[in-house]
């Protein structure tokens, strides 16, 4: 508000800080979108609102829509997102709830990853599931912070690397949203050397 305030204002505002503090607005724009988004499903789930409604999905474009969705956050602090995965896996699960959980994991992963970091993504198939890891090598977690994780109804949330700000409530939706589709979801993380987490939905028949 104090940004568009000042954007509106009778005060002269050079065009190199214009350029600037539009920048800022757009993030904190998307930034609030996501949480509104967020909030809503969470919402929605408590009251059992949400529909689970599966289909076959190839994971590999669902992953690549994010990334290029995420692509300018991740480019702002210079990181690399690889994901050279060139088998497509064939996944049965709600669409809508994939998508969310694939966009809150990468976008956690920019967050806590520092300038010029690296983001990898993979997949696997393992005994009737499709396994995703996405792997940051970012600030990590100490043990007490990883237990707090997935918490329901606990959110848990600290500043990233460049100060963004969030909720926790992401890391509780997407442990939802799994549980919903059959699968599991974990986290490995060591404090100042990165985290990888973890994911499974069954493949398609």
């Amino acid at each position: 508000m104090q940004i568009i305030e000042l954007l509106t204002s009778d005060i002269e505002v050079n065009p190199d800080m214009q350029a600037a503090l539009l920048y800022e607005l757009k993030d904190m724009s998307k930034n609030t979108f996501y949480l509104l988004e967020n909030l809503l499903n969470w919402s929605r789930s408590q009251r059992s609102e949400i529909v689970y409604n599966p289909r076959s999905i190839i994971i590999n474009e669902l992953i690549n829509e994010n990334v290029s969705l995420l692509s300018v956050t991740a480019g702002q602090k210079s990181i690399n997102i690889k994901f050279e995965v060139h088998i497509n896996f064939s996944i049965y699960a709600d669409y809508d709830m994939i998508n969310l959980v694939i966009r809150n994991l990468l976008s956690n992963a920019i967050k806590f990853t520092r300038i010029g970091g690296l983001i990898e993504i993979k997949l696997s198939e393992k005994n009737g599931f499709v396994e995703t890891e996405i792997t940051d090598n970012g600030v990590g977690m100490s043990q007490e912070m990883v237990d707090k994780l997935f918490t329901e109804n606990q959110f848990h949330s600290t500043y990233g690397t460049n100060n963004e700000k969030g909720t926790g409530l992401g890391l509780v939706l997407c442990k939802d949203f799994i549980r919903r589709n059959n699968g599991s979801i974990r986290v490995e993380s060591t404090l100042e050397k990165g985290s990888k987490f973890i994911f499974t939905v069954p493949s398609t028949m």
